[in-house]
């Protein structure tokens, strides 16, 4: 077995820098240094590299878009590795997509992670961490694509004579273990950085999506109190989310909630909940009066015309928080939701401001676009202060260090086994991110089902599309509540509930209770990580010991798991799930349950003093 250093060197053998030229890529070398002067420097230990690379303009450069610093050939990569095909962890730049997790590259299909990747083969337990330095300044990307593997920044910027651009750096490391690479990585990137806990709380999104109105307000106080009296948790916060205001941009109260959002959120606070309340402040609808009367807020195509774009809930724009004027209007905005009463600010959409559009600009247009992200959060963070709650949503998670309480690590929840799915590759790819970076919003813990509820109303807007996040039947049975109860409650994060809690059934009732009472803030790592695209074993160790052992399949599975290969589990044999009771046998040096279709087993012990 070759030893880590030569590793090492035979990842620089043969790598090259360049840059995407008008859809061309150019290496660095004579004929492109006439134009732009690229230099990479590099520092090498035996256990990291780091790699840096920048250029400077000779003359104006409009056709730049991508600065690519290390590109080495998949062929190569794979003879590293001793493998016939690569696994590649993929962590996508906004959580919309349904690209996440566990990809099998091949030449012929290109796939793009952003700020950090894992190759590897777990075959032979090597793998290699690619990931760009906290703090990051540009949109990363680390990608196979035609035979290469490519990792660099986007420019998405025009350049003049003598202007300079730097990539930030590269960091490469390699390990047995792919979760000590990212947990490393979590522990570099969240250092000295204070997690603030969150609370159990109650979200309007899931049940009624925009439908709330001060009636449904009123109603689910109600049912909140009599869950929180039945079942013995303590609901602490409850957040208004879309719908309350009149369009993007212009966040005031609409006819939804007469008395104002003042007399809501002390209404709130008196019925013993700290109000929450959901923005998406970068967002101007082109109907909203900042759009139309206040261009001065707004960033612009290059050629100086006032942004809009094609949206799914209409046209927009969006405000620039590198302008004097934009920051004014955002800064104003949050300080006018804190003098109402607010006290959790869930902020969404936020990737949109850096990759939706073509040929956006803004007025701090040096500034890398997620700069220009981690500017915004900034201004928010300061209008809100430091005794608030923020949580952001939709946005890349590295612009979201040091400034979020909270952020999203998976796209929208709701009733379907396909958003679960997508949800279970997120939070197998940023498990290592709660309580190293912030406290990791899974999204909703939800059951609500036609075994569940007595009125499913699984949502307002029951779409059905042939793919997609919320694709084939809603749920209908319990057991597949219980499955995503189980991963929201091992993810560590934040516990926000979304059913109508009063159309609950006891069953229902009963399953919010159990993952309520189990859950803890420490975070389930999936020990087959780099094997499944969706894991079956979940494991969190720390002072609150937990096994999950989960069946994907739409049959009743037998699972059989090799305590050599996970000495962790050997801790749950004598314990019965606490779901239904299923208990593991023992063969030899391993372990054999039978898990019923689209299901967890959840085995707990005891919580320490």
């Amino acid at each position: 077995m070759r030893n880590k250093e030569n590793i090492m060197n035979d990842l620089l053998k043969n790598i090259n820098a360049g840059l995407n030229i008008s859809g061309k890529i150019f290496a660095s070398g004579p004929v492109l240094n006439a134009r732009i002067k690229i230099k990479t420097s590099l520092m090498k230990t035996r256990n990291e590299i780091k790699l840096n690379g920048s250029f400077r303009t000779s003359g104006n450069e409009n056709e730049i878009s991508e600065f690519i610093i290390y590109r080495k050939k998949t062929s190569e990569l794979r003879k590293i590795l001793g493998a016939d095909s690569i696994s590649m962890l993929v962590n996508p730049d906004n959580t919309g997509g349904n690209i996440c997790g566990l990809e099998i590259p091949d030449d012929n299909k290109e796939i793009s992670s952003s700020w950090y990747t894992l190759i590897g083969n777990p075959d032979n337990e090597k793998y290699f961490l690619f990931a760009f330095k906290h703090p990051v300044t540009h949109r990363t990307f680390l990608r196979f694509r035609n035979g290469y593997f490519e990792c660099g920044c986007f420019v998405q910027k025009n350049f003049e004579k003598n202007d300079f651009f730097d990539s930030g750096t590269l960091i490469i490391r390699e390990a047995e273990s792919p979760h000590k690479l990212l947990e490393e990585f979590g522990d570099a990137c969240g250092k000295n950085i204070r997690i603030a806990p969150g609370c159990v709380g109650w979200n309007s999104w899931d049940y009624y999506f925009k439908i709330f109105e001060e009636k449904d307000l009123d109603e689910n106080i109600t049912a909140i109190k009599n869950f929180s009296r039945k079942s013995g948790t303590d609901v602490k916060m409850l957040m208004l989310d879309d719908g309350w205001f009149n369009d993007y941009g212009d966040w005031r109260t609409n006819g939804r909630f007469p008395a104002g959002l003042k007399k809501t959120a002390d209404k709130i606070r008196k019925n013993g909940f700290e109000p929450g309340i959901w923005i998406a402040p970068f967002h101007l609808s082109y109907f909203s009066l900042a759009y139309q009367r206040n261009s001065e807020i707004l960033a612009s195509y290059r050629t100086g015309k006032k942004e809009l774009e094609e949206w799914a809930f209409g046209p927009v724009g969006f405000l620039d928080p590198t302008k004097p004027e934009g920051e004014k209007f955002l800064s104003r905005t949050f300080k006018s939701l804190k003098d109402a009463g607010f006290s959790h600010f869930k902020v969404d959409f936020i990737h949109y401001l850096i990759t939706f559009g073509k040929d956006k600009k803004f007025f701090r247009d040096e500034l890398g676009k997620i700069e220009i992200v981690r500017r915004g959060l900034s201004i928010i963070r300061k209008a809100i202060g430091s005794d608030s709650y923020l949580i952001t949503c939709g946005c890349p998670p590295e612009a979201a260090i040091g400034i979020a309480d909270s952020n999203r690590i998976g796209g929208d929840i709701s009733t379907y086994n396909s958003t679960v799915r997508i949800n279970a590759q997120f939070l197998t790819s940023r498990y290592w991110m709660n309580s190293r970076l912030w406290t990791s919003d899974p999204d909703f813990l939800i059951v609500r089902s036609d075994a569940t509820a007595k009125d499913i109303h699984h949502n307002p807007i029951h779409f059905n599309p042939p793919e997609g996040s919320r694709s084939g039947s809603p749920w209908t049975t319990e057991h597949e509540a219980r499955l995503w109860a189980t991963l929201a409650a091992m993810s560590g994060g934040l516990m926000v509930l979304s059913d109508h809690l009063g159309k609950l059934k006891n069953n229902g009732i009963k399953l919010l209770q159990t993952a309520l009472k189990n859950t803890s803030d420490e975070s389930a790592t999936p020990l087959d990580l780099m094997e499944n695209k969706l894991p079956e074993i979940w494991l969190r160790e720390g002072k609150s010991p937990a096994l999950a052992i989960v069946n994907w399949t739409e049959k009743k599975r037998t699972v059989k798991l090799s305590m050599e290969k996970y000495p962790g589990i050997r801790n749950f044999i004598e314990k019965s799930d606490i779901w239904k009771g299923l208990k593991m046998k023992l063969n030899k040096n391993h372990i054999i349950l039978n898990i019923p279709p689209v299901d967890a087993a959840w085995f707990i012990e005891k919580k320490s003093n």
